[in-house]
């Protein structure tokens, strides 16, 4: 399992990060992160995401590193 917070005020932001759960949680592919949980914490104005760990490096990072996935490299290897 892991945790993603997500710490705002911002009522929209917090409705797009709901509604985006909501999505991801009805969709089943092996190439796609499970969502499990979602917690609000209004005292201290966060969500908690609980979510499938994914072993690796964090997708922005690798991006940043090579540039956008083309074509292949954006399928998993066999």
């Amino acid at each position: 399992m892991a945790v993603k917070i997500v710490r705002t005020n911002d009522i929209e932001i917090l409705k797009a990060v709901k509604n985006e759960f909501l999505m991801q949680k009805k969709l089943d592919h092996p190439n796609i992160v499970k969502v499990y949980e979602m917690y609000y914490d209004p005292i201290k104005s966060r969500m908690c995401l609980i979510l499938e760990y994914v072993k690796g490096k964090e997708l922005f990072d690798y991006i940043c590193m090579y540039g956008a996935l083309q074509g292949t490299s954006s399928r998993p290897s066999e």
